[in-house]
């Protein structure tokens, strides 16, 4: 009895089918988004497509900024690596391979600077000299100026100092060397000068002598022995000593050429020694000439070229002085050399590290570079990734598919069917 009451009651509830519904004709209004969602038992959305379209923008935006800042970075960097090597990593170099040049012609002044025939020579090395020593110092002032290795430029201007001091040594001993070969010239010319004299003051003497022999002896003849004994005495003798003097003239004068040309000092004591010893007979052979008639000018003409090998400034001493100053020479030739292989080694290693900066600068532009390109190329594809994902995701299953809903419910409502509503 209960099932059928209730029953009743449903029916009674329900309209009937059949019977006219005034409110058929009318359009139901249809629940919100919020509300229906909420009748359903389900989450309401949580953003519009305002903020979605707004938040898509923001993506690309950011994409954008952050291509645009990777680009500005990587130029920066490229700049800065640029700036490093015009303005301070190739000038350094150059300025090396300057150092470099001017070394080598500073270099090859010393054997120029050496091998100086006259005083007009030597000063026109000096002049030089001086303009390339300008040279150098003017491009150590530009390296100390830059960023370089102070220490190493300490060191390269030391070896510099060394070498332009040697050399203003090498050029006073130039000097020296210049006189003492002028003077051991101007002694040679004296005592060939001398020498001829000797001769043509000897000739006549032994001329005379021999004639007085001739005449001697057929006087000698017709006298006998005591006037055979007298001659030998007297003209043989007079004729032997002349003839002896002259050898030892010619040897003296021999000893003196021989010791102007000699280059090894240990010679030059022995020709001394043989040289007092030809004096010596010389003088000797003059004790026994004494009393011939022109016999004075011809010993004080000797006199005058054994000066040449006894007095201060003497030919043998002389001699010795000069090889002494070439020794000297030789020595800062050599010292010289040494210091400027330093200075080329210190010089090249400079140029290696300016090379190395250099390279590192191109080196870090184009790592720069290739990282930059890089990133554009990932912010580019994560750029068109996105695109498509917001295309496909959004644009394709949302947006379009809601727009194309929309339109299909309005082309329904248009033709009559109130229910797209």
């Amino acid at each position: 009895m209960r099932d059928l009451g209730l029953k009743e009651d449903k029916m009674k509830d329900t309209p009937d089918r059949g019977a006219p519904n005034p409110g058929a004709g009318k359009a139901k209004p249809r629940a919100s988004g919020a509300g229906k969602a909420k009748a359903q038992g389900r989450a309401p959305r949580r953003l519009g497509i305002g903020p979605k379209l707004l938040a898509s923008f923001g993506v690309v935006a950011g994409l954008t900024l952050a291509a645009s800042g990777v680009g500005w970075v990587a130029l920066a960097n490229i700049d800065q690596g640029f700036q490093q090597v015009t303005r301070q990593d190739l000038p350094r170099m150059t300025d090396a391979l300057g150092l470099s040049a001017q070394s080598a012609i500073l270099s090859a002044q010393a054997p120029k600077l050496a091998a100086a025939e006259t005083e007009a020579q030597r000063e026109e090395t000096l002049q030089t000299l001086d303009g390339e020593v300008a040279l150098l110092n003017g491009l150590l002032g530009r390296l100390e100026g830059g960023a370089s290795d102070e220490a190493m430029l300490n060191q390269i201007r030391s070896e510099v100092t060394q070498i332009t001091g040697n050399l203003q040594t090498l050029g006073a001993n130039v000097a020296i060397m210049q006189a003492q070969q002028a003077h051991r010239r101007q002694a040679l010319e004296e005592i060939a000068a001398i020498h001829k004299e000797i001769l043509a003051l000897i000739a006549p003497q032994v001329d005379n002598a021999n004639f007085e022999l001739m005449i001697g002896a057929e006087l000698a003849v017709e006298e006998g022995a005591d006037g055979l004994s007298t001659f030998l005495d007297q003209n043989v003798g007079a004729l032997s000593s002349l003839l002896q003097t002259e050898a030892q003239i010619n040897l003296v004068a021999g000893l003196l050429r021989d010791a102007a040309a000699s280059n090894d000092p240990s010679r030059l004591q022995p020709l001394r020694e043989r040289f007092i010893a030809a004096a010596a007979k010389l003088d000797e052979g003059f004790a026994n000439l004494d009393g011939l008639e022109g016999i004075g000018d011809l010993k004080a003409a000797v006199d005058r070229l054994l000066a040449a090998g006894r007095g201060e400034r003497n030919l043998f001493d002389a001699r010795i002085a000069e090889l002494t100053t070439m020794g000297e020479i030789a020595g800062i030739l050599a010292s010289g050399r040494e210091a400027a292989q330093n200075l080329k080694r210190n010089i090249e290693k400079m140029l290696a590290e300016s090379e190395a900066k250099v390279q590192a600068g191109v080196t870090g532009a184009e790592s720069t570079l290739a990282a930059g390109q890089f990133w554009l190329l990932a912010i580019c594809g994560i750029s068109l990734l996105i695109a498509g994902l917001i295309a496909w995701l959004y644009v394709g299953r949302g947006l379009t598919r809601r727009m194309t809903r929309l339109s299909q419910s309005m082309r329904d409502i248009a033709g009559g069917d109130l229910r797209a509503a």
